[in-house]
């Protein structure tokens, strides 16, 4: 039995550590007609060449021009070359030298952020900017940059490319502009939220165009805001809390987060009567810090317009954003919000909130048989505000056993002695459940020392709420309380 043995042509062989665009240059220099097929990881690539030039390109979700350059990009892998035995189809038409051109600039661009991302892995924070001028991006960086736990792993100037760079450089935490070309940020900020969920901080500025849309981002996912500095001044003015800010919402447990849902129109509520507080009335104070605005626009618009107590919310976020928050809560209400301003005493109504920053002076006050309470400048931290306020509010009511009060997402926890206080003095204590809150140490410190009454997320607040309120009236009516 004899065997034949066809000639070959050409010749067989194995090549290493051999960049891949210099195999394509090669196979076009030649005049080739060939394919080459490329496996890195999960992820596999095809490149068809006709008589010298690139016609088509693919890999498992990309095809064109688009897919050759993402194959290019790629820093390691395997390749095979077998005939073009059919005519592909063109998906590419440019010429291949220009093709080359730019598959180097973009190799060389992913290998520099993939630089930076292992850099910043040993770096504490790793951070990616998101906005559409590149002045912003730019200067951003620089200033981050200055505090040792920051590092900036890269910059986007769209929703587009932030997705696109998402998997590459797995950052700690995205600032996002709202308005950008290509994709707008409450797009990305969904994509994010659902494939690659991680702290995400608003930087942007508010008009009156935009304001409903801003805090909308809350029930997407966003854990804060800052405004967008307007010039070089505000920039610097801005970075020490800028870097602050940032390290805080990095540690946001997003895992935690549950979209609120949407509220319908709130009626007119002009015809609404909302008598006076009494020292013998209940009052329902909510506290939160970072994390907590999407637990409030969670709880308020669900609370009934005819609550029979006054609410207090004590509310961190930043300035410039207060008034615009509080109108916006306002308008999907059905009880109607309202900020303490200093110096401006208010009469407390029940079935209306008062709205607050923390580390603010709130002092209740008790005169003519009414309660009254006003806001005014205050050095200390906001736990020493809480205290102000707690002992204010424990001698301008009947009893402490009429006080309710919240606690939802903050990232510090209480002081033993204020929680001690809070829970000793026959107050009713309402903590968000941990495991659904963004920073759960506020609310775990008074669940971790046993004086936690009640633990539930923040959708089941209202009705809890409403339900104590109930009771304590049926209580005062039978002159129990």
């Amino acid at each position: 039995m004899t065997t034949s043995h066809k000639e070959i042509k050409g010749f067989k062989g194995t090549l290493s550590d051999i960049e891949l665009i210099d195999v394509t240059q090669m196979a076009c220099l030649s005049g080739s007609s060939m394919i080459i097929k490329v496996e890195r990881k999960r992820q596999t690539g095809l490149l068809h060449i006709l008589d010298g030039n690139i016609v088509h390109a693919q890999t498992n979700t990309k095809t064109g021009e688009e897919a050759f350059l993402e194959i290019m990009s790629w820093q390691g892998g395997k390749f095979i070359t077998r005939k073009l035995d059919e005519m592909p189809p063109q998906t590419i038409k440019k010429n291949w030298e220009f093709l080359l051109i730019e598959a180097t600039r973009v190799k060389d661009e992913t290998r520099e952020l993939e630089k930076a991302s292992e850099e910043g892995k040993s770096k504490g924070i790793r951070v990616l900017i998101v906005d559409d001028s590149r002045f912003i991006c730019g200067k951003m960086k620089e200033f981050l940059e200055k505090d040792p736990e920051i590092t900036v792993v890269g910059t986007a100037l769209n929703g587009k490319e932030a997705l696109e760079m998402l998997e590459k450089l797995s950052p700690d935490l995205i600032t996002l502009d709202i308005n950008m070309p290509v994709m707008s940020g409450d797009t990305a900020l969904k994509h994010i939220m659902i494939h690659a969920p991680c702290p995400v901080v608003i930087v942007s500025g508010i008009d009156a165009g935009n304001t409903s849309a801003v805090f909308d981002f809350l029930r997407l996912g966003a854990v804060d805001f800052i405004s967008k500095p307007q010039n070089i001044r505000q920039l610097l003015d801005q970075q020490e809390s800028f870097a602050r800010k940032i390290k805080i919402a990095a540690k946001a447990r997003v895992k935690n987060f549950r979209r609120a849902r949407s509220v319908p129109h709130v009626a007119d509520r002009k015809t609404l009567q909302h008598p006076v507080a009494t020292p013998r009335e209940r009052l329902a104070v909510l506290f939160g810090m970072a994390g907590g605005c999407s637990d409030i626009l969670k709880i308020l618009p669900s609370l009934p317009d005819n609550l029979n107590a006054p609410v207090l919310v004590v509310q961190q976020i930043e300035k410039n954003f207060h008034g615009n928050f509080v109108q916006f809560l306002d308008s999907i209400s059905r009880m109607p919000v309202v900020a303490l301003e200093n110096g401006v005493e208010k009469t407390l109504k029940k079935g209306k909130c008062y709205f607050a920053l923390p580390g603010c002076k709130i002092s209740v006050t008790q005169g003519n048989r009414l309660i009254n309470i006003k806001k005014s400048h205050f050095s200390g931290s906001p736990f020493d505000g809480l205290e102000v306020l707690a002992r204010s509010v424990f001698s301008s009511f009947k009893s402490p056993e009429s006080i309710i009060w919240t606690f939802v997402s903050g990232e510090e926890r209480a002081p033993d002695n204020l929680v001690e206080m809070l829970g000793t003095s026959g107050s009713v204590i309402v903590s968000q459940d941990p495991s659904t809150a963004l920073h759960p140490e506020l609310p775990g410190s008074y669940i971790e020392k046993g004086v936690a009454d009640i633990v539930v997320p923040p959708e089941g607040i209202p009705r809890k709420l409403v339900k104590i309120l109930r009771r304590f009236r049926i209580k005062e009516k039978k002159g129990v309380s």
